[in-house]
């Protein structure tokens, strides 16, 4: 996983053949699942960073990589409008 950033990882488990392919509501319920599986360690502050960021259009700081995991968490479960 550290060969690749997250949102390419999520691109690739997600099976989508283009990044832009996750912000397809259908595939919410494939990237929560996912998440729910991923380390936060196993990928680096800047891709918690970007990847909320390109799934909320919100520049958002994050505390730590865990707070960051979490949130996407709950993004994808439907807690947070989108």
């Amino acid at each position: 996983m550290a060969d690749q950033g997250l949102l390419d990882f999520l691109e690739e488990k997600s099976r989508c053949a283009y990044l832009s392919e996750l912000r397809d509501r259908q595939k919410d319920r494939e990237i929560s699942r996912i998440l729910n599986k991923i380390d936060a360690e196993s990928f680096s502050t800047k891709d918690w960073q970007d990847a909320l960021e390109y799934f909320t259009y919100v520049k958002k700081e994050i505390q730590d990589k865990k707070s960051a995991k979490a949130y996407l968490e709950e993004y994808f479960s439907g807690k947070y409008s989108k």
